[in-house]
């Protein structure tokens, strides 16, 4: 026990004293490997060991015109980690790559596995595991609109690197393999069946799948994470009608909650709310997050209960 507590004080002293850039309670890791999709790369260590045993590792993915510090700042996945105890990484999207700073979702030369911006996150989740006392059972990985279509992308690529991923405001799948089939997707939807939508997803498991999206959304179409429930409903030989609901959840009647399986799926729907991430600034034990360009309050502090579904966060609490 002794010996296990020493070694997680060598490494965050190692990750500590190591060429990293202070960064909005984010530390920048370079030379994480050979980066073919010519990614940034950020770290927030918890500051408190909760116990001996290794860490989850949670993987976040900033939406367009964001970048690391943003998503950290508003999504409030750093506080949790304090708290809870696990690890987050952020990928960052140069501009250099795409003028709007979206990840490349749509690009094949970048949504493949081992290919471009896909083969970069997997190298700075491999680049963690290796420095870090990572339970490699609970490797999570979350995005927010190109982060959260991004955030598929890996978890049909690497099914067997992941616990579960989360997804706002995003999209199925192989939803496009270029510029043009991204934007009729983003605007008009997807009209592929399941067939169609799983046909090459051959993977003996599938991780579980959380979805969130906003009805009012009018940047990226709320019936593609209709299709994406779809999709991964499928992919698990589940049902496609939930098993459990749950409207007025935590009393917000804005906010309804949707089982799928045996919590294989679960879909969040948020009743007029745009294109931003729901939260709830504050200081009681529910609140979180921050207001900003993509994020609004809500009255519930999305993050949070995304947590408990990864069981990130103890059912006691």
């Amino acid at each position: 026990m002794q010996s296990v507590w020493i070694t997680r004080i060598l490494l965050l002293l190692i990750f500590q004293v190591q060429p990293l850039i202070s960064y909005c309670q984010l530390n920048e890791v370079k030379n994480f490997g050979k980066n073919p999709g010519n990614l940034k790369m950020y770290m927030h260590m918890p500051k408190i060991f909760i116990d001996s045993t290794a860490l989850p590792l949670v993987v976040a993915l900033h939406g367009c015109y964001q970048d690391a510090s943003e998503i950290a700042n508003e999504s409030g996945w750093n506080s949790l980690a304090d708290k809870y105890g696990f690890v987050v990484i952020y990928p960052e999207q140069k501009r250099v790559n795409n003028g709007y700073k979206c990840f490349n979702w749509f690009r094949s030369a970048d949504n493949k596995r081992d290919k471009g911006e896909s083969a970069s996150i997997k190298e700075m989740i491999d680049y963690t595991i290796n420095g870090s006392l990572i339970d490699t059972s609970r490797i999570y990985i979350y995005g927010l609109s190109a982060g959260a279509v991004m955030t598929v992308q890996m978890l049909g690529n690497y099914p067997e690197l992941f616990n579960a991923g989360v997804t706002l405001a995003g999209a199925p799948y192989n939803s496009a393999n270029n510029s043009m089939e991204a934007m009729k997707a983003m605007i008009n939807g997807i009209d592929k069946d399941s067939t169609e939508l799983t046909a090459g997803m051959n993977a003996e498991k599938y991780p579980k799948l959380i979805i969130g999206h906003g009805t009012a959304d009018n940047v990226v179409e709320y019936d593609n994470s209709l299709v994406l429930l779809a999709q991964w409903c499928a992919l698990h030989k589940i049902k496609s009608s939930p098993k459990t609901e749950e409207c007025n959840f935590m009393m917000n009647e804005n906010v309804c909650r949707f089982a799928y399986g045996n919590q294989d799926v679960i879909f969040y729907r948020y009743l007029n709310i745009g294109h931003v991430l729901p939260v709830d600034p504050g200081e009681g034990e529910f609140n979180g997050g921050h207001i900003g360009r993509f994020a609004k309050d809500f009255d519930f502090f999305s993050t949070y209960y995304i947590a408990k579904d990864l069981q990130l966060i103890p059912d006691s609490e």
